[in-house]
């Protein structure tokens, strides 16, 4: 019975083109995997119908069997799985032009610097790109560095998959700016942008020009709008510092004059040797009442704006369940694959410092469904969304998932490094 109703109702989404109806056939199959099915009807089903798909070379079939099969892996909680991730956060290089001064690149010189090698980016291409919806490149170094960009776009092209992509804006040429908007696959473009002045922008964003970055990225939202690319998300990605919060109602104005969408707004996170007192952690009031206006403004002019939990502010939401370690994963250009955005590494010693030794998830010497099924993700499934996780940044401090509170010291200051109020007052004393 279940067999039967899992085929027809993929069946009949399969009658659709959109492919974005997904979350349509997700709502029907829901109540069908209530309770846990390890081994269940509808995991075998949709299983081999993975693998025949994937035989056949029918990607778009293959990537709505496998967003389901996984879908209900995550549901039921599962830590070896059949299904594959579906969203990628690529790093494609962790080389970047600039030294943005709240960034872990400018207060390390000696980290390691280096494009993904292709032998690696081919390996992934053949075992993990069939089967992702989504490819993000929003972290780590500038991805537009990295040499052989235009491969990537072809192999999303190849693969159908959709495409996410932040950059500083400094090397979106005229001609970057053409191919990006060309590939159909590209669903959110972002730049960050922290300033409407010359002063503050290159103070926060070290080696960058502002009229450069404010030219290119002008450049871009007239020729969306040209195009008619509607189908393309525009946003602005803005680290708010005591230095810049200020500025934000402005930027509202300015995303409204180019057709800017949404404005995404994140607290700055001190690390490395950044000064405390560029955190809004002294300035609550002062970013409470910035927030106010430049969400009177967004309303106003039409512009989205997504802000972080307020200082003070009583949660509404729940605690939300991870769903990361499920359905996404997170690639190192050295080949190295990590969780998430907020774990980049499995590896931990007790003071939660990361360990140098990775090789455990490197796909130099494994395939990436060792690693997918390997030891340290099952037992990240196995503790995460419990109330004593294996990494203490998955209980207290991930905001992607609302965990802690906007006034929770440890959302603005790595623990490691500033432990508690007095390692503060002593390192804002230096």
């Amino acid at each position: 019975m279940l067999k039967w109703l899992s085929k027809r109702v993929i069946e009949r989404y399969f009658e659709h083109d959109d492919f974005r109806r997904l979350e349509e056939l997700d709502r029907k199959l829901r109540g069908i995997y209530t309770a846990p099915l390890p081994g269940g009807l509808i995991r075998k089903y949709l299983g081999a119908r993975v693998e025949s798909s994937l035989r056949s070379g029918d990607y778009k079939r293959l990537k709505a069997y496998n967003m389901v099969l996984n879908r209900i892996e995550t549901e039921t909680g599962l830590t070896e799985l059949r299904s594959m991730p579906v969203i990628a956060h690529f790093n494609l290089t962790s080389k970047c032009n600039l030294r943005c001064i709240m960034c872990f690149q400018a207060h390390n010189e000696d980290m390691e610097r280096l494009h993904m090698p292709p032998e690696i980016l081919a390996k992934l291409s053949e075992t993990l790109f069939p089967f992702l919806k989504t490819v993000k490149m929003d972290a780590s170094g500038e991805a537009l560095l990295y040499p052989e960009f235009n491969t990537i776009l072809n192999s999303c092209d190849e693969y159908g998959i959709d495409l996410q992509l932040t950059t500083n804006g400094t090397l979106l040429t005229e001609e970057m700016t053409h191919s990006l908007l060309a590939f159909k696959g590209l669903r959110h473009f972002c730049v960050s942008f922290d300033a409407v002045t010359r002063e503050v922008f290159e103070t926060i964003r070290v080696n960058a020009r502002f009229e450069k970055v404010y030219r290119n990225f002008e450049y871009f939202c007239r020729k969306r709008r040209e195009l008619g690319r509607d189908d393309v998300t525009v946003g602005i990605a803005f680290t708010a510092l005591r230095q810049n919060i200020e500025h934000l109602p402005a930027l509202v104005e300015l995303a409204h004059d180019w057709g800017i969408d949404i404005i995404y707004v994140a607290y700055v996170f001190i690390s490395g040797t950044s000064d405390p007192g560029w955190s809004l952690y002294y300035s609550q009031d002062l970013a409470n009442r910035v927030f106010d206006e430049a969400l009177q403004r967004s309303a106003r002019l039409g512009v989205g704006l997504h802000l972080p939990p307020r200082f003070g502010q009583t949660e509404t939401q729940t605690w939300r369940r991870c769903t990361w370690a499920w359905n996404s994963v997170y690639l190192h250009p050295n080949g190295i694959v990590g969780p998430c955005c907020i774990i980049q590494y499995f590896t931990q010693t007790d003071d939660g410092r990361h360990l140098t030794d990775r090789k455990e998830n490197s796909l130099v010497g494994k395939s990436f469904k060792e690693i997918w099924n390997g030891e340290s993700y099952r037992r990240l499934r196995e503790s995460v969304n419990s109330p004593e996780p294996v990494y203490f940044h998955c209980k207290d401090s991930c905001p992607v998932f609302g965990r802690g509170e906007a006034a929770d010291l440890h959302r603005h200051f790595d623990p490691v490094l500033y432990p508690d109020e007095e390692a503060l007052k002593v390192h804002r004393g230096r």
